[in-house]
C-alpha cells in the first residue's frame, strides 16, 4: 500500500515537471523521483480547491460572517483528513511528508494560544495562505525540503490555535520554471480566497507573479530577494536583500585577506545576469578587485575553460551565481588542472545531499545567507525552528533553504500578532495582514535574522545584513556563529 502511494505521489510530481524555458534540465530523472519520494512534494487537492472556491464565493455574495463549520464555503482546517471544529490539528493543504505527525481529530497538540499573548476560546474562521514557485525540473533538488518546511510551519502553528485562532491552509502551486503559469497561479489563487502568498520561489518566474500581486496588492511574504523585493508595498522579505548579500560575499573576501576574485554567472535567470554591476560596485567600497567575469550555464557538463581563465587571472575566491549540481561540476573541472579557488555563493542553493560532494568541500564553499545559519542552537528562534522539523518531519535535514521557508512563516505570524484581539473576531483579510506587516518594527524572530523594519517608510525592507556560512571537509560552519554581517551603505549599492 505504502509503494503504491509512494508511486502515485511520483507520478504526480512527475507530470508537472515542465523544463526550464530555454535551457532544459539535465537532472537525472532518477534523482527526481528520489527528490520526490523523499521530500513529500506538495501536490495541490482539488476537492480542498472546490471548497475554497465556495468560501470565495460566499464572501463575494456578502457574507459578512464565517459559515458554521461543516456549511457550504467552509475552508477545509486539514485538507485530506477531516478535522472537529475547536481542534486544533496540524493543517497544510499539501501531500503528507513522510515521517510527518499530524494530531488526530478532537485532540489538541497543545494549549491553542492566539499568537498575541492570549489563548484561544474558540476556532476563528479558516485563513487561505499562497505559495507559488519552481518546485520541479532544474529547481526541483534545491525546493524539495522547502515545500516540506513550508508546511511544517503551517502544522506547528494550527497545532498552537492557527493564525489569532484562525486555522492556516496553505495551497502550493508549481509554476515549472513557466512565467505565464506562475501568473496564472497567483490569479487562480487569489479568486479562491487566498489572502496572503508565503514563501515564494519565483526567481525564474517574477515576470508573470509579480504583476498578479501588485494589481491588489496581495501581502507576500519571502522567499526571493531580488532588489524589487526591498522596495515593492506589497513584498517583505524575510531576511538580508539582495544587495547586501552582494556586499556580503565580497565582504567576507576582505576580511579573510583575499584581494582578487572572479565570477561565474548563470545565463538561465536575469537576477544572475545583473549580479556583475552590484559585485563590482561592491568589490571597490571594500577595496577588492574583481579580475575576471563569464557567463556559464547551469547546465553545462564541464566548466575547464572557465576553471582555466580564473586561474590564468589568479582568482582567489570564485564567486558562483549557479546551483549545487552546477558547484559539484565546477569544483571537479577545477580540481583536474589543481586549480582550488575558494567557491563563493548562496547556501540555499545547495541541499544537504549536494553539500556532502567531496569536491566541493575539498574546494569550500563561503556563503552568505539572509538569515542565521540553520545548524546553530544559540538562538530561541532556531531551536523553536529545528523543534518543528523533529516533530513534524525528521525525515529532512535542515538546511537554509528550509530555514528561510520557515522564516517566512514566522513574519506573516509576527505580523498577524501584531494586530492585537480584534484578528480574532472576524475572517481575516488582505488589508489586515498588510496592516499588521508594515507595523513591524526591529522583529529578529527570536535571533533568526537581523532586525527587520517594515514599518519604516521609504526605506528598505530588507535587514541590511547577512549571515556568514562556511562549507569545508567537516561539513557547514559559522565562522561568526549567529552574529549577522552588517555593512554600512550596502543596501544603497547601484
Amino acid at each position: 500500500m505504502r509503494q503504491r502511494r509512494a508511486a502515485a505521489l511520483v507520478a504526480a510530481v512527475l507530470s508537472g515537471v515542465v523544463l526550464v524555458s530555454g535551457c532544459g534540465t539535465r537532472v537525472d530523472p532518477a534523482e527526481v523521483r528520489a527528490g520526490a519520494q523523499a521530500n513529500g512534494s506538495v501536490t495541490l487537492d482539488s476537492a480542498a480547491l472546490e471548497q475554497l472556491r465556495e468560501a470565495a464565493a460566499a464572501a463575494t455574495n456578502g457574507a459578512g460572517a464565517p459559515a458554521a463549520p461543516g456549511a457550504a464555503g467552509d475552508l477545509p482546517a486539514v485538507v485530506g483528513g477531516a478535522t472537529a471544529p475547536g481542534t486544533t490539528a496540524g493543517a497544510s493543504a499539501t501531500a503528507p511528508a513522510p515521517g510527518a505527525t499530524t494530531t488526530k481529530p478532537g485532540t489538541p497538540a497543545q494549549t491553542p494560544t492566539t499568537g498575541d499573548g492570549g489563548k484561544c476560546a474558540t476556532q476563528g474562521a479558516p485563513i487561505a495562505l499562497g505559495q507559488v514557485g519552481t518546485f520541479s525540473g532544474l529547481a526541483g533538488p534545491i525546493a524539495g525540503d522547502g515545500l516540506t518546511a513550508m508546511a511544517v510551519w503551517a502544522k506547528q502553528i494550527n497545532a498552537r490555535g492557527g493564525l489569532a485562532c484562525h486555522p492556516v491552509t496553505l495551497y502550493t502551486r508549481d509554476d515549472g520554471g513557466d512565467p505565464s503559469r506562475a501568473a496564472a497561479a497567483a490569479k487562480d489563487l487569489i479568486g479562491r480566497g487566498v489572502v496572503a502568498f508565503v514563501g515564494n520561489l519565483t526567481a525564474l518566474t517574477q515576470s508573470g507573479f509579480l504583476p498578479e500581486i501588485k494589481k491588489n496588492c496581495i501581502p507576500t511574504v519571502g522567499i526571493d530577494f531580488g532588489a524589487e523585493w526591498s522596495t515593492e508595498p506589497c513584498l517583505f522579505p524575510q531576511g538580508g536583500g539582495w544587495r547586501e548579500s552582494i556586499a556580503g560575499l565580497v565582504q567576507q573576501a576582505a576580511d579573510r585577506g583575499h584581494k582578487r576574485l572572479g565570477l561565474l554567472y548563470c545565463v538561465e535567470i536575469n537576477t544572475c545576469s545583473s549580479i556583475g554591476k552590484d559585485i563590482g560596485s561592491a568589490a571597490e567600497r571594500a577595496g577588492v578587485e574583481l579580475v575576471y567575469s563569464s557567463s556559464i550555464s547551469l547546465t553545462q557538463t564541464d566548466y575547464t575553460a572557465q576553471c582555466q581563465n580564473a586561474k590564468n587571472a589568479k582568482v582567489e575566491e570564485l564567486v558562483v551565481a549557479m546551483e549545487g549540481s552546477a558547484m559539484a561540476r565546477l569544483a571537479r573541472s577545477c580540481l583536474a588542472l589543481n586549480y582550488k579557488p575558494l567557491l563563493v555563493g548562496a547556501a540555499w542553493a545547495v541541499n544537504p545531499k549536494q553539500a556532502e560532494d567531496p569536491q566541493v568541500r575539498e574546494l569550500g564553499l563561503a556563503a552568505v545567507n539572509p538569515n542565521a545559519p540553520w545548524f546553530a542552537t544559540d538562538q530561541p528562534g532556531l531551536r523553536e525552528y529545528q523543534a518543528a522539523l523533529k516533530t513534524y518531519a525528521p525525515q529532512i535535514v535542515s538546511s537554509g533553504m528550509t530555514l528561510q521557508m520557515w522564516s517566512a512563516g514566522k513574519i506573516l505570524e509576527a505580523a498577524v500578532g501584531l494586530l492585537g484581539p480584534t484578528a480574532r473576531d472576524k475572517a481575516l483579510t488582505a488589508d489586515q495582514i498588510l496592516n499588521g506587516l508594515n507595523r513591524i518594527k526591529n522583529e529578529t524572530l527570536g535571533g533568526i535574522t537581523a532586525p527587520l523594519n517594515y514599518a519604516e517608510k521609504n526605506k528598505s525592507r530588507s535587514s541590511g545584513c547577512v549571515f556568514v556560512t562556511l562549507l569545508g571537509k567537516q561539513g557547514w560552519t559559522a565562522p561568526n556563529g549567529s552574529k549577522p554581517l552588517c555593512i554600512s551603505g550596502a543596501r544603497d549599492l547601484r
